[in-house]
């Protein structure tokens, strides 16, 4: 770590006393992110924010396990991870999404890019957290191929925030023929999908397609036409622009 001078030192150690935020103080002294967070442990003492939150079976539970279940991962072995994973072209979504994980769990996930493999990362260090997701979701690793809701008894409210998270993750809104698809490797996944666009009265169609010559697993697809899928669209409204007709933002 480079010496500070005086002055920058005491121009660092004022602007964390006014709660001004790293990535701002970097850009504001040239400074290097962990020179900020060594002087900022030292001013604040090292700041670790703990989730609080209550589950009561609404849309924005419904919508982080969905999210989960089809772009999400864990680890508990290295300090409980819990990862989700985006393309590099969603950053609007990852943004959005961080929004909605503050808000229910009141901490921010922890945001980088992986450029050699161009997805967006938001991960939490937190066992309540995964213990929030085990409490949901079972699966058997690999956990893409067996993937499910623990039980398909969940208020409206949950499981129209479950299809939006999924819908987001593993969805496709093909905008030429206004129709839409939800696909999973996991069957788990899509039977329960189809049981809940039964439940609002869509009618899904279900088609299956197994490229045995690259030894690939089955990819299950769910499909609406386009007056249920309109409809569908504009029930969820979609968190990721990816996945709307018109590219509009969410109400």
């Amino acid at each position: 770590m480079s010496r500070l001078s005086e002055q920058t030192k005491q121009e660092l150690v004022n602007l964390i006393n006014k709660e001004i935020s790293i990535n701002n103080i970097s850009k504001k002294l040239g400074l290097c992110k962990s020179t900020i967070y060594y002087y900022y442990k030292k001013v604040k003492g090292r700041k670790i924010i703990s989730p609080k939150f209550e589950i009561i079976d609404s849309e924005a539970e419904g919508e982080i396990i969905g999210a989960f279940a089809a772009d999400g991962c864990s680890c508990p072995q290295s300090q409980y991870q819990v990862t989700y994973i985006f393309g590099i072209d969603e950053d609007n979504y990852a943004n959005d999404f961080i929004k909605l994980l503050y808000s229910y769990f009141n901490k921010p996930p922890y945001k980088y890019k992986r450029k050699q493999n161009n997805t967006i990362i938001l991960r939490y260090k937190s066992k309540l957290i995964y213990r929030f997701i085990q409490q949901h979701l079972v699966w058997e690793n690999p956990k893409t191929y067996s993937i499910k809701l623990k039980s398909t008894n969940h208020s409206k409210e949950f499981i129209k925030g479950y299809l939006r998270g999924y819908f987001d993750c593993d969805g496709y809104t093909e905008k030429k023929y206004s129709r839409i698809e939800i696909m999973s490797v996991s069957k788990n996944s899509i039977d329960q999908i189809i049981y809940f666009l039964r439940l609002f009265e869509y009618n899904p169609k279900l088609k299956s397609y197994h490229n045995k010559k690259l030894n690939k697993k089955r990819l299950y697809t769910v499909r609406l036409n386009k007056q249920d899928a309109i409809k569908f669209l504009d029930f969820i409204q979609p968190r990721n622009p990816k996945r709307r007709l018109d590219g509009a933002a969410r109400i």
